[in-house]
Parts: structure tokens; sequence; C-alpha cells
């Protein structure tokens, strides 16, 4: 790995580790926060999507509520585990329109979780910090490589 090309791959591993790293641990900050002391509300949940991807599919829901001082708040799709999306869907047809879920209302940007789909929200927290941990690795390597030569 020599010079422009490779410096440019060590400058996006390390950027775009810091990148998910980041914003993954955030996530957990705010889903632990949303655990110790959330509210909790009953949302409706809209535009419920499958989508596949080579021949994997992924599933997001819409989410709104009424927040506690009475403010209509929404979170655009956010990614559901299989397991819940069966639990909402028959066919091609959504069964259950609402569902629980915990917000932080001083934070009304933090993505909510969904009660009956948190060990989902948990697992994708957890995968975005060891994914970002690899990416930042991955940039430490290339960089020494690159260093070395």
């Amino acid at each position: 790995m020599k010079g422009l090309k490779g410096s440019l791959l060590t400058l996006f591993l390390l950027g775009f580790g810091v990148f998910m790293l980041y914003g993954s641990l955030g996530d957990q900050r705010a889903f632990n926060a949303m655990l110790d002391h959330g509210n909790e509300a009953m949302a409706d949940m809209a535009a419920a999507v499958r989508y596949d991807k080579n021949n994997r599919p992924s599933y997001t829901v819409e989410l709104s509520w009424t927040g506690a001082g009475g403010e209509r708040l929404t979170y655009p799709p956010t990614h559901i585990s299989p397991a819940f999306w069966s639990q909402i869907m028959r066919g091609n047809a959504q069964i259950v329109a609402q569902t629980k879920i915990r917000y932080l209302r001083d934070n009304p940007t933090a993505r909510p979780v969904i009660v009956a789909d948190m060990e989902e929200r948990h697992w994708q927290d957890g995968f975005g910090v060891k994914a970002g941990f690899a990416f930042l690795a991955a940039g430490i390597v290339a960089g020494f490589f690159l260093l070395r030569r």
C-alpha cells in the first residue's frame, strides 16, 4: 500500500471508525438513559416496510407518539428485528398498529426503544461499537504499514 491511495484508505478507515464509534456510543448512552429514566408512551407504528438486500430481509417502522408535555413526536424509519416484524405483520398486512416505547423527553432526537424489541436495539448498539473499533483498528494497521514503507 503506497502513496495517495494508501493515505486515502487509512484516512477513510480512521474517519469512518471514529464516526461509527461516536454514533454507536451515543446510541448506547441514550439506550441506557431510556432504561434508567426514560418516559413510556404508546406509539403508533406506520410505514412498516420490508427491504430485501442480497436475499437478506431488513425491516423498519416509523414511530409517532404524544410526549409527556402533550406534543406530537415522531421518529423516522427505525430498524426492527425479524421476530418483532412477525408479531406486527401477517402476510403483507400490518395487524398491530401500536407498541409501547421508551424515549427521552430531554433528547427528542434520540432513537426511542421499542419495549417489545429491546433485545434487538441492545444488539444493534453493541454491533455498532464493535464495528467502529474494527474500522479504527484497520485504519491504525493501514497507517502503520504506510508509515513503515
